[in-house]
């Protein structure tokens, strides 16, 4: 049963904020997907009250608890990401 990682990182790569947690807080486990199907899921992120207006990232992976070994990530050409994991850009 994978786990989800969202990190809030800066231009620098530092992780601000971050939240790990099962996919649909444990209802819906990665057994079950099915390639295709589009998963809803929300993980909230606490903002640090210091945090200044800036360029973020959203970096958004899959890992293994027991081992902390990510789930591989491709991109839309089948190319393997660095890190695994997905980057998201938010202003």
């Amino acid at each position: 049963h994978y786990t989800v990682f969202i990190h809030l990182v800066d231009e620098q790569d530092t992780i601000l904020a971050s939240h790990d947690g099962r996919p649909m807080m444990g209802r819906y486990t990665t057994l079950a997907w099915r390639p295709g199907y589009l998963v809803p899921d929300q993980h909230p992120i606490v903002l640090p009250a210091d945090l200044p207006s800036g360029k973020y990232r959203l970096r958004i992976g899959l890992y293994l608890p027991d081992t902390g070994v990510r789930l591989p990530a491709y991109n839309l050409q089948g190319e393997g990401l660095p890190g695994d994991y997905c980057i998201l850009p938010i202003e």
